[in-house]
């Protein structure tokens, strides 16, 4: 407790919790398009192109704009650039809430929202600008810590949709960012730490070589991390028949059979998470009498492996959340076979008759 008192006092604490509140209100911002994506798509009948499309524009456009914040910042201070950023974000929210009534307004109202986006040029330097050497990397975790916006955009702002509707959401996001302006002005003094560099001073990170290395990586980490928060909402959505408020809520953690699924590559199974050998999957099967003939069995079991392997099949099952596969009439015994024995130990060991 002594080692963070002493970091609260080595700098200017309130500069930190404006940065950081800064920073999470405008993480919320450049996200919620993915929040309202199951909503928007609904008004405009989108196609699955097009709701992709839709959740990337803030995502490439916040990061395009990250840089010429981070030089202006130089220029004017960095808290005058995030009072400046705020204030345009609340302009382009204004714009979604008036404005925003075609699929082509919400991609320009996607461009405007990118602004948030920008916020990692100004938040991370103006939260640990009073801290020193020792502390600045705790500093900048704190002020980072802020990306937890993205939870408070898929939290709240599908219920506020389903009762108002989803324009009204972007209104009522305007009203919020007067937040952390006012803390912004109000709490938050410019770091001494600043410097005054020449464009082309600004521009020669761009020929390091370890400098591109690190952006590979923070593409495949980051660029991960929020191009799935946008984008899982409307997927489980659709994928999964779950309502608009609950595809914000959710969240796969781990797949319960014995192999990853196609459908969510990324997602571990649970044995892979180091939780013993668990297979919980469930399978659908056709069952004959035992006394069926062999050569109706054989039918039976074609038309099937036809039916399964059709495309329109597939794509019905998969959209129910369904991994179509087919197995053989001896594969399936064994299937169930192994199944009963299972079970029967589970049933067993709890005691259920």
């Amino acid at each position: 407790m002594s080692k963070f008192s002493a970091f609260v006092r080595s700098g200017h604490w309130p500069t930190l919790a404006a940065s950081f509140l800064y920073f999470d209100f405008c993480f919320a911002i450049w996200v919620l398009n993915g929040a309202m994506g199951p909503f928007i798509s609904e008004s405009y009948g989108l196609t699955p192109a097009q709701k992709g499309f839709m959740v990337s524009v803030p995502i490439l456009a916040g990061a395009l704009m990250r840089f010429p914040l981070g030089v202006l910042s130089q220029y004017i201070g960095r808290k005058n650039a995030a009072l400046v950023e705020m204030s345009l974000i609340v302009l382009a929210l204004a714009f979604g809430y008036f404005f925003v009534n075609s699929y082509d307004g919400v991609l320009a109202m996607g461009v405007l929202l990118g602004i948030a986006g920008a916020s990692f040029g100004v938040a991370l330097s103006l939260g640990s600008g009073w801290y020193p050497p020792q502390y600045k990397g705790l500093a900048m975790g704190i002020a980072g810590a802020g990306n937890s916006g993205t939870v408070l955009a898929v939290l709240f702002a599908p219920p506020l949709a389903q009762a108002y509707g989803w324009q009204t959401v972007y209104g009522l996001a305007a009203l919020t960012m007067l937040l952390p302006m006012v803390v912004m002005l109000v709490a938050a003094k410019e770091p001494p730490d600043r410097e005054h560099q020449s464009l082309r001073e600004h521009i020669a990170c761009l020929f390091e070589k370890d400098g591109w290395a690190f952006s590979l990586i923070y593409v495949i980490t980051f660029g991960g991390f929020i191009g799935l928060a946008s984008v899982l909402p409307t997927y489980f959505h659709d994928q999964f028949g779950v309502t608009k408020i609950q595809a914000g809520q959710l969240r796969p953690l781990a797949v319960a059979g014995d192999t990853r699924s196609p459908d969510l590559p990324d997602v571990p199974t649970i044995k892979e998470t180091g939780l013993g050998d668990y297979n919980a999957s469930t399978s659908y099967a056709f069952i004959v009498p035992a006394g069926a003939p062999q050569f109706v069995v054989d039918i039976l079991q074609a038309e099937l492996k036809r039916a399964v392997e059709s495309p329109d099949v597939q794509q019905r099952l998969r959209a129910a959340g369904v991994e179509p596969q087919f197995a053989p009439a001896a594969e399936v015994r064994q299937t169930l076979a192994r199944r009963i024995a299972q079970w029967a130990d589970v049933i067993k060991g709890a005691g259920i008759s």
